[in-house]
């Protein structure tokens, strides 16, 4: 993916965040337990920061490296927030086994970017 596609993806997590912060705030209060409540919000909490991080990032990649590392951070956020988020609003399935990899990914992606840039060359 290009820099603008990330910066678009960031945009839009930021912004999906920011809508579904706001029904976990009044909406879900009635419907589920307080500890659903914040597992939710959990989930948007993680998709507000690295959607920030997305767009803030994607005009600044220089290397193949920092492209692949913010790809691992797009992933991984998109799989841990929607994996707490799908596991209140729709628990049919076991949705927060898939957390612990997006967690994971997302600690390695920012090793990785951060072991990036301080390879990186400048030209």
């Amino acid at each position: 993916m290009k820099g603008r596609g990330f910066v678009v993806l960031g945009a839009l997590l930021a912004a999906l965040a920011i809508a579904g912060d706001a029904y976990a705030a009044h909406a879900l209060p009635a419907r589920v337990s307080e500890a659903l409540v914040e597992r939710f919000a959990r989930g948007m909490h993680y998709l507000l920061l690295h959607g920030i991080a997305l767009a803030a990032l994607g005009t600044r990649l220089g290397s193949l490296a920092e492209r692949l590392a913010l790809g691992g951070i797009a992933l991984g956020a998109i799989v841990f927030g929607f994996a707490l988020a799908l596991s209140v609003i729709w628990p049919v399935l076991p949705w927060t086994r898939f957390a612990p990899f997006g967690g994971g990914l997302l600690i390695v992606s920012w090793l990785f970017m951060g072991l990036a840039a301080l390879l990186r060359t400048e030209r």
